[in-house]
C-alpha cells in the first residue's frame, strides 16, 4: 500500500542514467499492476538493490519471487522470522542443516545454524538418530507415520532427503530432473509447512549453482560428430541416423566392387559414427558410456533395442553433459521459471 501512495512522488524524483538509484527507480515505476511483485524482483546483483533485499527476508518475500533467492537471504529469513516457522520443528531443523552444509555461506553462520539445530530436542528414540543424520549430511528417512503426526508430507520429505544426500557429498551432484520438478512443486503448495518450503528453496538454490552455465548448443554443434562429449536430441539423433544410413547402403555397394577391404573400412567408420550419436543421445538422456555398452551388448540379444534411443525423452534441464538444445533466449531463465513451466505454472504462486 505505501508502494503504491508512494509511486507518484517517486516518479518526480529526477535522476539521470548514471545515478545510483535510476534502475531502481525505473524497476518501481514499471511495476504498474503490482507493485508489490518489485520487492520479489529485486536484483541482488545491483549495489542498490542488493541493500534493500538484504532487508527483505520474510518468508512470503522469499517464497514469492521469481527468482531463486541467495543463500543469504534465506539465512537471514529463518534467524530473523523463527517465529513464522515455530510451528514446524522439523521444517526448520531440515533447514538448519542445509544451511550448515552450504559451502557459499560464510562459516560463522553456517555455526549459528549448527547451533540451532542441536538446539532441538525430542523424546522419541528416533529424534537424536534424526538429527546426527542431518548433521552428517546423510539424513535417515522419516517413517510415514511421523510425517503424518507432524504435517508433513510423506513423499515431499524423500525427495528433500534424496536430494540432499546428493548435493551435500562429497562429490556434489544435481537431483533428477523429476526430483528437481517434484521440490518445485512441494514449494509452490501452499499446503507445505513454510518451514519445509523455505528448505525446499535452498535446495534448488543449491542445484540452480551446482548446474552447468554453458549456452545451448547450435544446430551446427548438433550435427558434429566429434563433439562426443556434448548432448543430442531426438530429432537430430533420427536425421543423423537415416542419413548415416542412406549414406552406408551405396558406399557398402561401391566398395564392395573395389575390394572387401574397403566395403569393411567404409561400414566400420559408419558403424563408429552411430555408435557416437548414440553415446551422444544418452548424454541428453542423462546416461552414459557404461548405458551405452549395457546398450551395444544387449543389441546382440534384442536387435531393436536400439529403437528406445528414437522415443525416449531427453533431460529438459542442464545435466554433467551440458544444456539441452533450445533457444539461447531460454538460457537466461532462472531455474525456478523452467521448472513452473515443466509444472505447467504460467505465473509464480503467491509467497
Amino acid at each position: 500500500q505505501w508502494l503504491g501512495r508512494l509511486r507518484e512522488r517517486v516518479g518526480r524524483v529526477p535522476t539521470s542514467a548514471e545515478h545510483p538509484a535510476h534502475a531502481l527507480q525505473t524497476q518501481w515505476l514499471a511495476a504498474d499492476a503490482a507493485p508489490q511483485q518489485w520487492l520479489f524482483d529485486l536484483d541482488e546483483g545491483d549495489a542498490l538493490q542488493g541493500l534493500l533485499a538484504a532487508e527483505l527476508v520474510s518468508p512470503s518475500v522469499l517464497l514469492g519471487s521469481r527468482r531463486l533467492p541467495s543463500v543469504a537471504r534465506i539465512e537471514a529469513g529463518a534467524r530473523h522470522h523463527g517465529h513464522e516457522l515455530a510451528g514446524d520443528p522439523l521444517g526448520q531443523m531440515i533447514l538448519d542443516a542445509l544451511l550448515y552444509h552450504d559451502p557459499d555461506l560464510p562459516r560463522a553462520l553456517r555455526d549459528q545454524a549448527l547451533q540451532r539445530l542441536h538446539g532441538f530436542t525430542g523424546p522419541s528414540t528416533w529424534f537424536d538418530a534424526f538429527r546426527e543424520g542431518l548433521v552428517k549430511a546423510r539424513p535417515e528417512s522419516l517413517a510415514q507415520s511421523i510425517c503424518k503426526d507432524n504435517g508433513l508430507p510423506f513423499s515431499t520429505m524423500q525427495t528433500i532427503f534424496e536430494s540432499m544426500r546428493t548435493l551435500y557429498q562429497t562429490k556434489p551432484g544435481v537431483p533428477t530432473s523429476g526430483q528437481l520438478r517434484s521440490l518445485q512443486q512441494a514449494k509452490d503448495s501452499t499446503v507445505t509447512p513454510i518451514a519445509v518450503r523455505l528448505a525446499i528453496t535452498l535446495l534448488l538454490s543449491r542445484s540452480e549453482r551446482l548446474l552447468p552455465r554453458h549456452q545451448p548448443d547450435s544446430l551446427r554443434a548438433q550435427w558434429q560428430p566429434w563433439r562426443l562429449g556434448g548432448r543430442l536430441n531426438r530429432l537430430n539423433f533420427t536425421l543423423q541416423t537415416i542419413a548415416l544410413a542412406a549414406i552406408a547402403v551405396p558406399l557398402a555397394g561401391l566398395a564392395s566392387k573395389a575390394g572387401n577391404g574397403l566395403a569393411l573400412a567404409t561400414l566400420l567408420v559408419i558403424g563408429l559414427a552411430l555408435i557416437g550419436c548414440q553415446l551422444r543421445r544418452l548424454h541428453d538422456m542423462s546416461r552414459g558410456a557404461g548405458t551405452l555398452v549395457m546398450l551395444l551388448a544387449g543389441s546382440f540379444f534384442m536387435p531393436y533395442i536400439a529403437l528406445l534411443l528414437f522415443f525416449w525423452p531427453g533431460d529438459p534441464l542442464p545435466n554433467r553433459y551440458g544444456p539441452p538444445a533450445g533457444r539461447r533466449a531460454d538460457a537466461g531463465q532462472g531455474l525456478q521459471a523452467r521448472l513452473r513451466q515443466l509444472n505447467g505454472f504460467r505465473e509464480p504462486p503467491a509467497g
